[in-house]
């Protein structure tokens, strides 16, 4: 379904969500007028002795390709999730959504905690937290814990190919980016609920469920192939998906933009400029993440 079409029947089925559905379109413009620049990546060694690979050393054209790839990586992953997620809401499949939101939002946590690594190596001059997080974010898979124990699964592996970030860390730096005063764990209940829908726990699939009768010894109840999806579920589902872009797209822009200077562990860094920080806070972030609770039942 194209997006368009679904943001439009989205708007006619579920009047109520008009505000999140402008906010989400508004991020999708401003991301799409951005062009996808081609780069320069240069050839990088990776020390592979010890138990954690790291890089061995970093200078201004690698971190220059490593914040791009992450950058318009997070861009397109995000923005073709968008339009599937989009589209089943409009058509009222609401437990796929949820799950294409909690892989929406692994993107939009992958973005925060490298933009976060790079300023706390810049602010500390230590690059090893970046020598480590590099390999991992270009590098790691998901299929390494298997691959240790398997051979078969070890031969599909790169000599490159190695562990991955952790998800916790990365849905922790959302809310470190979003800094949300009191609100300090938004992102975090956010993921465990979208992982209700993820895993096979019952609470992702209730709407699936009819009580045709109930009386003082029990319920008789019925499944059906559809679901039941209320203006409230909409509405959740839109605002995890629209807090996911403003995180997301504002530090992959954060990360596009940044500049480096200098040699070999000895680079200076410069961040966008003003007039971009001041398009990335009001045409992306646009305002503070509210503290209304979702996901309550």
């Amino acid at each position: 379904m194209n997006i368009e079409f679904a943001i439009n029947k989205l708007r006619s089925s579920h009047p109520s969500v008009a505000g999140p559905l402008d906010l989400i379109e508004n991020i999708r413009q401003e991301i799409s007028s951005r062009p996808l620049e081609e780069f320069f990546e240069p050839v990088s060694v990776i020390d592979m002795s010890a138990k954690q690979r790291t890089l061995e050393s970093i200078n201004p054209e690698s971190l220059t390709a490593w914040t791009k790839h992450i950058a318009y990586s997070t861009q397109v992953r995000m923005g073709a999730l968008e339009s599937a997620i989009l589209s089943e809401l409009a058509e009222g499949r609401g437990l796929a959504s949820m799950v294409m939101i909690r892989s929406h939002m692994e993107v939009a946590g992958l973005a925060a905690l490298c933009q976060d690594t790079l300023i706390r190596s810049v602010c500390t001059r230590d690059l090893q937290p970046l020598k480590v997080l590099i390999p991992k974010t270009l590098f790691g898979t998901s299929m390494t814990r298997i691959a240790k124990k398997d051979e078969a699964t070890q031969e599909m592996l790169l000599m490159s190919e190695w562990d991955t970030i952790t998800i916790a860390s990365a849905i922790n730096a959302m809310d470190k980016f979003s800094g949300q005063g009191q609100e300090k764990m938004r992102s975090r209940r956010f993921y465990s609920l979208l992982c209700e829908f993820t895993h096979p726990n019952y609470r992702g699939v209730k709407d699936f469920a009819r009580v045709l009768h109930e009386d003082e010894n029990g319920w008789i109840v019925k499944y059906e192939d559809t679901e039941k999806i209320e203006d409230t579920h909409v509405d959740m589902a839109l605002q995890m998906l629209s807090d996911n872009m403003r995180i997301g797209y504002a530090a992959s822009e954060l990360l596009r933009l940044a500049r480096f200077h200098g040699s070999a562990d000895g680079f200076d860094y410069a961040s966008a400029s003003e007039s971009e920080l001041e398009r990335i806070w009001s045409r992306i972030i646009q305002s503070p993440i509210d503290d209304k609770d979702v996901g309550k039942d």
